[in-house]
């Protein structure tokens, strides 16, 4: 009911409506406290962001924006394996697939908004729930199975970009960067061993809105 509450007065409040789509870029890290395991997630992962938002209070170029989407991250790597004397014999490629439904508000100034061209800059908070993972190689699968894994991140998001302004129709395009403040991984054994694996994500999005005001 909540919920339903704030999506309402947001809507009613609201003076542009717009849709977000573009790639996401991110990068796992693995941590644990006996072996070094960098080489897990050594490559960039490419995934897929979309989003639906409401922009409201804009006043003197200050405007929140709060956005409801998807997005898919994750981590790839090749590992190589070798003999006792260092001779490597055939590797293998992991990759891991976030899914998340991811939530978030944005604190946005505008620059020169009377203007077509309108540069932005903007800084926020977020909530990425994860929905479901896939992964090749059993890693993230064996905290899973023992309830260790973090569904909820949450973190800092940074914005920079551009509007253009055709009347009642806004385009843009924008870089979006994600911090999060809490670990998809972080469980320490009765022995004291410990894992740690983080994610965080860039994204380049292109953007469609309409002013309802």
């Amino acid at each position: 009911m909540l919920l339903f509450f704030t999506v309402f007065c947001l809507a009613a409040s609201s003076q542009i409506v717009n849709l977000k789509v573009g790639p996401t870029f991110s990068q796992m890290t693995w941590e644990n406290s006996v072996a070094s395991t960098d080489t897990y997630f050594n490559e960039n992962y490419v995934g897929f962001y979309a989003s639906l938002g409401l922009g409201y209070l804009q006043k003197k170029g200050f405007s929140l924006n709060s956005n409801i989407g998807y997005l898919t991250n994750g981590g790839k790597g090749t590992v190589n394996y070798s003999d006792e004397m260092g001779n490597i014999f055939g590797d293998t490629t992991q990759t891991t697939k976030l899914h998340f439904f991811t939530l978030n508000t944005i604190a946005k100034y505008n620059f020169i908004t009377e203007k077509k061209i309108s540069p932005f800059l903007g800084l926020g908070v977020g909530l990425n729930y994860l929905i479901a993972y896939e992964e090749n190689v059993k890693l993230l699968e064996q905290f899973d199975e023992i309830d260790e894994m973090n569904i909820m991140l949450w973190g800092l998001i940074g914005t920079a970009g551009l509007n253009f302004n055709l009347n009642k129709v806004r385009l843009g395009m924008e870089f979006m960067y994600n911090y999060n403040l809490n670990k998809l991984i972080d469980y320490e054994g009765i022995t004291g061993f410990s894992n740690q694996v983080s994610v965080n994500y860039f994204s380049v999005l292109f953007s469609v809105g309409y002013r309802l005001k």
